[in-house]
């Protein structure tokens, strides 16, 4: 499997939102089998969040992340694991949009390994649950659809809230409201 070391310096020449990905492999050597937040506000998944998946785009970074953010989930116990696979399934989806780079050749294999290797850990984080909250469960099944092929169901279920916007006045509406409203 072709995997970029977090020590090459092509890091440097690769690309996130902000430019440069040379500070990526800090922040990839900073996870170190840590559970992760859902909301993805603490550091250094905040940097991560906003260096790989920036404003629904991904760059080169993300696709060379994406093997190490796998490894580390690996690491972490199936429960605690969901926010490594939210951001890891994220960088699948969108890159499938036609405004995002190519995979780049060298780093392919390794990015598909991580894809079927994301189907697992899903499919394991549905297994091992005994219960799972409504955003754990969108993140897995997304996470799993992604892992499919299936990269538009699976972007809905990553991005899945309960809540819609109200029309009318913008207030927040749990979307059992919603659709009674509407039927």
């Amino acid at each position: 499997m072709t995997v970029l070391p977090l020590d090459d310096p092509r890091w440097a020449s690769l690309q996130h939102a902000y430019g440069s990905a040379a500070d990526v492999p800090d922040l990839l050597k900073a996870l170190n089998g840590v559970p992760a937040p859902l909301d993805g506000a603490s550091e250094p998944w905040f940097s991560l969040w906003s260096a790989l998946c920036h404003q629904g785009d991904v760059n080169t970074a993300s696709y060379a992340s994406l093997p190490h953010l796998v490894a580390d989930a690996v690491r972490v116990p199936a429960p605690g694991r969901v926010g490594h696979l939210h951001l890891a399934a994220t960088i699948v989806a969108l890159g499938q949009a036609e405004r995002s780079p190519a995979v780049p050749k060298d780093l392919q294999e390794g990015f598909d390994a991580a894809v079927q290797r994301l189907g697992e850990l899903a499919l394991d984080g549905l297994g091992a649950a005994a219960a799972l909250s409504e955003e754990e469960l969108s993140v897995l099944l997304g996470t799993l659809a992604v892992a499919r092929g299936q990269s538009s169901l699976g972007n809905l279920l990553l991005q899945w809230t309960s809540e819609l916007e109200c029309g009318e006045c913008g207030a927040p509406t749990p979307l059992s409201q919603a659709y009674a409203l509407e039927h």
